[in-house]
């Protein structure tokens, strides 16, 4: 006798007592007729905790009887005290394999219990077309939340609408307004509408009766960014289940901050504006008036002026530059009429529109006379000097913030948002910022690269110069020009026109970068409003502004010079007396256009090296590179999706910094040969300094040299090693990339199977694993240790380049080969990177024991088709499904998984089924060993398919 089935039953009251019992008795010469239907809840849905009944809609590969009893259906596990009081035939349903199904609801009665309820409804015979089949479904409580989707919604006639959503819940057909109960009396909930076509989303509208709109709204925000301030009436729900707000949030690796989205800033604007400088006018007694224009624009919202006054505008304050104008000046006096002349560092309005203005400032004489000199007197043609002139008064007002008053950024809902600090940036900022490009061209991507290029070359030939004999003229001018270490191979022998043409040639290219990295502040800070590294990099760029700024002074004057001049006439020169009278005189020149610079801006080109230098090496209160690449790297899940971000910040930073300092070592060096022996010994003081600190800022930003040890040569060599901030730009060796969510490196070799090796194991092979005492309850359970939870996942989700709208560069993935342009959800985006995900699973090999050797005597379970796209996300729990003491034992255990295609989650899914059988003579053995589906790779199939 092989099976045998004990129905009914009875209890022993006493020893010798008779039990009745009805016993089946089956040939060992026959298979046992088995079949099982694979039953789920729709979508993995979690029925809301603590409700006072369920609705739960059940999807059945085997279509479900017509008139199903309600005694066939029996409850375990957590909800084993609830009862079933209604079946519904509700037609069909897709199953988790994609498959259509036989859908039916079942009402449960009684309390679900806590968040985390677990339990199982088990389909006895009777319950199926096939009346012999039987089937169980685990089941899932959490907590309903709310989530209320301000900034999707509209305002309007002291009214705000906007849509709701329920997780772990459904909204009830008489949900209504009255439900939603505000503690704050001036707002009121007027009207709610629950989606005709999906239960768990609605539509709210709120009345509020503050004074003025941005109060209304600030009322609003703190009733739903609070827990207490808002209540939803149980009844609003199926079931009348209690119910959260949910805030939220973003996940950004640090649990040390605060991750959660206010409702103001989910609705919040993102200001910005360009600067330019337009034109100048040359006045009568030598002092200059710079006329300017400024435009603002926003993205979640808009920008709008409305006090066009000139004098005393109340909207628009520039720090720094507040005017200070005469007592009698009047509206009807222009700009450049005399104002400025009297007023030197005056600002007038010209202009005030809604989107921005135009204004004017004076410089003086005697400041014009060094400064814009230096450009009239370089050799340049007029228009020329004067386009050098304004670009570098565009620089130096980029960077400067523009501070707006309450009520001109309005939000996503035309409410005013508050007072707002704009930073300016270059004009060409605007035609980039409203696009979906982090660059403006196609050949802007490779434009952090070529500055590397550049780089290389030019700290090469300074070294070069260096490195050469006393004697030569190299070594002269290289004091001037300033001397950076010997970090890089020495390349070709350049003269020093090539160096400076390449000075020029990183300028425009500087004003680039630094416009790509304004947009991708802005585009970021749109994308869920959280605070980071955008408020410093408004410092950075301030300091980056001034130093191109004196950059373009150099470049216009030291780089006019022509080769026989930079040659010194042909003679040798290591000390200052010891140039050309002309070469002096150029030298002097730029020596007093920087005075003049410094003290119009109220700093020093040395002060401002040094102070970039400092935030770069992390020896200030900053660390301006490492804490980019933090920040940049919470937007993105893989390292390449980041290359050239990084690349065109680093350009950004080291470029800046060489201006400045090759600025600062040409001022310096100047004034060792014509300043008093106490300033001499302050700028050869100051150059030692300055020398020792770009030694560890290029050492940090691109790499050194080190000797190491060439075993075919048998001796010792130099090779130039990349620092770790150049080579985080560059791609891994081997193939393998960097998981931004959780730091793992992984391998894109299609023959290791790298995701079923580490991300996707989960509790079906070598974690967990069923006891053969199951009598006893011997389960090993599955604790969850995959390489990501579920809010990374999810984070994973919202950094999909499809979600987030912001293009990058795919140049760093194209080197790998790997196309991403179709990346629409997570499981896309791993299969175009290159993961092995495989695994249908179409059949379940392991389905009995074969006691004492004899042959196994069951039929196979087929076990259901399912995509590599769940991944499991939390423990397991452990369900008893029957239970027949000494005969029968069947056990479940269920698991939360995450499904990368759909981007949601799926509560409480049958993760693996045991059923085991006593056989007569021979103990217990393996009736059936079911893994309904599989998420990975199986460890007995081959490797490397996909």
């Amino acid at each position: 006798m092989t099976s045998f089935t004990l129905e009914g039953s009875a209890t022993c009251t006493a020893p010798g007592a008779t039990v009745a019992a009805m016993l089946t008795v089956g040939s060992t010469d026959q298979e046992a007729a088995f079949s099982q239907a694979n039953v789920e809840v729709i979508g993995g849905a979690a029925a809301s905790a603590n409700a006072k009944r369920a609705r739960i809609i059940l999807v059945s590969d085997l279509p479900f009887a017509d008139e199903l009893p309600l005694d066939a259906i029996s409850l375990d596990g957590d909800f084993q005290g609830l009862s079933v009081t209604a079946v519904e035939h509700v037609g069909t349903a897709t199953m988790l394999d994609g498959t259509e199904g036989s859908a039916l609801a079942v009402t449960l009665g009684g309390d679900l219990g806590a968040p985390g309820a677990r339990g199982v409804m088990v389909f006895g015979p009777g319950s199926f077309s096939n009346a012999a089949a039987s089937g169980e479904a685990t089941l899932a409580a959490e907590e309903a939340l709310v989530t209320f989707h301000v900034a999707e919604g509209f305002y309007e006639d002291d009214t705000f609408t906007f849509p709701v959503s329920l997780e772990n819940g459904r909204f009830s057909s008489d949900a209504q307004a009255g439900h939603f109960s505000f503690a704050d009396p001036s707002l009121s909930a007027t009207s709610f509408a629950v989606d005709a076509n999906d239960a768990t989303r609605g539509t709210l509208a709120v009345e509020a009766t503050a004074d003025t709109p941005l109060n209304q709204f600030k009322a609003l925000s703190a009733a739903l960014d609070a827990d207490d301030q808002l209540a939803v009436d149980p009844i609003a729900l199926e079931g009348e289940a209690p119910v959260a707000i949910a805030h939220p949030s973003y996940y950004d690796g640090d649990e040390a901050t605060e991750d959660a989205v206010s409702t103001a800033d989910a609705a919040a604007a993102v200001p910005y504006g360009t600067v330019k400088a337009k034109s100048v006018t040359e006045n009568q007694d030598g002092s200059l008036t710079v006329h300017n224009t400024v435009e603002f624009s926003a993205l979640d919202g808009s920008v709008k002026i409305t006090d066009f006054n000139r004098t005393g505008n109340s909207q628009i304050t520039l720090p720094g530059q507040a005017p200070t104008l005469p007592p009698d000046y009047g509206l009807g006096e222009t700009g450049d009429a005399g104002i400025l002349e009297g007023n030197p560092g005056a600002v007038v309005f010209t202009d005030v529109r809604e989107n921005g203005f135009d204004f004017d400032f004076g410089i003086d004489a005697e400041t014009v006379k060094s400064w814009y000199g230096a450009y009239t007197e370089s050799g340049l043609a007029k228009e020329q000097a004067n386009e050098q002139f304004l670009e570098e008064m565009t620089q130096l007002m980029c960077g400067h913030e523009v501070d707006l008053a309450d009520g001109v950024v309005l939000n996503k809902l035309g409410i005013a948002q508050g007072p707002c600090a704009v930073n300016l940036s270059d004009e060409s900022l605007a035609s980039i910022v409203g696009g979906t490009a982090l660059y403006s061209q196609e050949d802007d991507m490779r434009t952090a690269k070529t500055v590397f290029e550049v780089l290389e070359k030019l700290v090469s030939a300074i070294s070069y110069f260096c490195s050469s004999d006393p004697s030569n003229i190299g070594q002269g001018i290289s004091q001037i020009l300033g001397i950076i270490a010997a970090l890089l191979e020495t390349g070709p022998q350049y003269d020093i026109k090539d160096v400076l043409d390449e000075l020029n040639q990183m300028k425009g290219q500087l004003t680039r970068m630094e416009t790509s990295v304004d947009n991708l502040a802005i585009q970021l800070r749109a994308i869920d409003k959280r605070g980071g590294f955008e408020s410093d990099w408004y410092q950075v760029k301030w300091l980056m502004d001034h130093l191109n700024s004196y950059g373009t002074l150099y470049t216009a004057t030291i780089g006019t010079m022509t080769e026989e001049e930079l040659a010194n006439g042909g003679f040798d020169a290591t000390t200052f007396e010891e140039l050309t009278e002309e070469n002096q005189k150029t030298l002097t020149s730029f020596k007093q256009a920087i005075d003049a610079k410094n003290g119009l801006l109220n700093t020093t080109v040395y002060a401002d090296t040094v102070n970039l230098g400092s935030m770069i090496t992390g020896t200030g209160t900053k660390d301006v590179v490492s804490d980019y690449y933090n920040w940049i790297e919470t937007y993105y899940n893989w390292d390449p999706e980041t290359f050239e971000i990084k690349d065109v910040y680093l350009g950004c930073m080291i470029t800046s910094y060489l201006y400045g300092y090759l600025s600062s070592m040409a001022y310096l060096s100047t004034v060792e040969g014509t300043g008093t022996d106490a300033e001499k010994l302050n700028a050869t003081l100051a150059k030692e300094d300055l020398g020792k600190q770009a030694d560890q800022v290029l050492k940090k930003l691109v790499g050194q040299r080190e000797r190491v040890w060439d075993q075919d040569s048998m001796t010792y060599k130099e090779k130039f090693q990349k620092s770790p901030l150049r080579q985080a730009t560059e791609p891994l060796a081997n193939k393998k990339i960097r998981c931004l969510i959780n730091e793992h490196v992984y391998s894109l070799d299609n023959h290791t199977g790298p995701l079923s090796g580490r991300m996707y194991d989960d509790a079906y092979f070598g974690n967990a694993s069923f006891g053969k005492s199951v009598e006893r309850d011997d389960v090993l359970m599955y604790s969850f240790t995959g390489e990501l939870n579920l809010a990374q996942w999810q984070q994973m989700e919202a950094n999909l380049p499809q979600v987030r709208k912001i293009k990058y560069s795919q140049k760093p993935l194209h080197d790998y080969g790997l196309d991403m342009s179709d990346a629409s959800n997570i499981f896309s985006e791993l299969r175009a990177l290159g993961f092995t995900l495989l695994a249908v699973r179409t059949e379940n090999t392991h389905t009995g024991d074969s006691p004492k050797g004899r042959p196994k005597p069951l039929v196979q379970w087929k076990s259901k088709e399912a995509p590599p796209a769940h991944v499991v996300v939390s423990d397991a729990s452990y369900n008893k499904v029957s239970d027949q003491l000494a005969v029968r034992h069947v056990r479940s255990v269920s698991v939360d998984v995450y499904d990368i295609k759909a981007s949601r989650i799926l509560r409480g899914v049958t993760a693996a089924r045991h059923e085991s059988v006593y056989w007569v003579g021979y103990g217990w053995g393996y009736l059936h060993d079911v893994w309904p589906w599989c998420t990975s790779e199986t460890k007995y199939e081959r490797r490397g398919m996909v």
